[in-house]
C-alpha cells in the first residue's frame, strides 16, 4: 500500500512539473514552429501540422537582406557595454555597503530599492532631457548609461548580500598577513563570492537585454537593439509573423543559451550561503 501511495506521489510529481513545463514552454515553442513553417500555413483553419521546415525567416532576418543583423549586433554592443559599466561599479559598491558602517547606509540602500520599484516609464522623459543636453540620443553610450537605472541597484542588491556571506574573518586574516582591503578583497571575497557574482551579473544583462522602453526613446534606427527591431514588421499593410518569430527567438537565443551554459553556477549562486551559520 505505501509502495502504491508513493508511485501515485511520484506519477502527481512528474504531471504537475510537465504541466508547468509545458505552460512556461508553450508560447516559445509556438513561435519557434511558426519560424520554420511556410507562411502560407501560418493561419490555416483546422491547422497545418504536415509541413516542411525551412529556416527562410532566419536568413531574411539576419543574412539575406539581413536587415536585423545590425540590430542583433546593437543589441550585444549596448548591454555588454552596459554590463561592463555594472561589474565593476556594483562589486566595489556592494563591498563597501557590506563591509563599511557609515551615515545614511541604511538610507542609500533604501533609495537604491526604490529605483527598483519605479516605474520605468516614470523616468524616460527626464533621461531623455538629461541625455539630449549633453547629447547621447541615438548613441550606444547614452543607452548603456541608461541602463544603469535598474541594472546597477540590482546588481547592488544582490550583491551586498552575496558578499555578507563571506566571513569577513577569513579577510582579517588575509590582512593580518600584510594583504591590504582591496588584496583582500580580490584574492578572499571575489573567488569566494564568485557563483554569486555570476548569477548577479547574469540578472543585470538580462535586465538590459530585453530592455526595449529606453530604445524605443532614445535609438534611432541605426542604434536600435534587435528587441525594437523586430517592431518593423508591424506594418499598415500587415503583420509578418514568420519574420517576428524568428527574431523573437534569436533575441531569446543568447540570453537562453548563456543561463544553460552556467546552470550549475546559477544554482550555486541562488543558494550561496543558505547554509551558513
Amino acid at each position: 500500500m505505501k509502495r502504491l501511495l508513493r508511485f501515485v506521489r511520484l506519477v502527481a510529481v512528474v504531471i504537475l512539473l510537465l504541466a508547468v513545463v509545458a505552460f512556461f514552454a508553450g508560447p516559445l515553442t509556438w513561435f519557434f514552429v511558426l519560424s520554420i513553417r511556410p507562411a502560407t500555413t501560418d493561419f490555416a483553419s483546422p491547422p497545418n501540422l504536415a509541413f516542411v521546415p525551412s529556416l527562410w525567416a532566419y536568413v531574411y532576418v539576419l543574412i539575406h537582406p539581413g536587415q536585423n543583423l545590425h540590430n542583433l549586433v546593437e543589441s550585444l554592443i549596448e548591454a555588454g557595454g552596459a554590463l561592463a559599466i555594472t561589474g565593476p561599479v556594483a562589486i566595489l559598491g556592494a563591498y563597501g555597503f557590506s563591509r563599511y558602517r557609515f551615515r545614511g547606509r541604511r538610507v542609500a540602500m533604501l533609495w537604491l530599492l526604490t529605483l527598483l520599484l519605479t516605474p520605468p516609464i516614470a523616468t524616460v522623459l527626464p533621461n531623455y532631457i538629461l541625455m539630449n543636453s549633453i547629447g547621447l540620443i541615438n548613441s550606444p553610450f547614452g543607452l548603456m548609461l541608461m541602463y544603469q537605472t535598474f541594472m546597477l541597484p540590482l546588481s547592488l542588491w544582490l550583491l551586498r548580500g552575496f558578499f555578507n556571506d563571506v566571513p569577513i574573518a577569513l579577510e582579517e586574516a588575509a590582512m593580518v598577513d600584510g594583504a591590504n582591503r582591496l588584496r583582500a578583497l580580490i584574492s578572499i571575497v571575489l573567488p569566494l563570492a564568485a557563483p554569486g557574482i555570476l548569477v548577479a551579473l547574469m540578472f543585470a544583462f538580462v535586465f538590459g537585454w530585453n530592455n526595449t522602453l529606453f530604445p524605443l526613446a532614445m535609438s534611432n534606427g541605426a542604434t536600435q537593439p534587435l528587441p525594437i527591431g523586430t517592431l518593423d514588421y508591424f506594418t499598415t499593410t500587415g503583420v509578418t509573423w514568420n519574420y517576428i518569430a524568428a527574431c523573437s527567438i534569436v533575441t531569446v537565443f543568447p540570453c537562453g543559451t548563456l543561463f544553460f551554459a552556467f546552470r550549475r553556477y546559477i544554482v550555486k549562486g541562488l543558494t550561496f550561503g543558505a547554509v551558513s551559520g
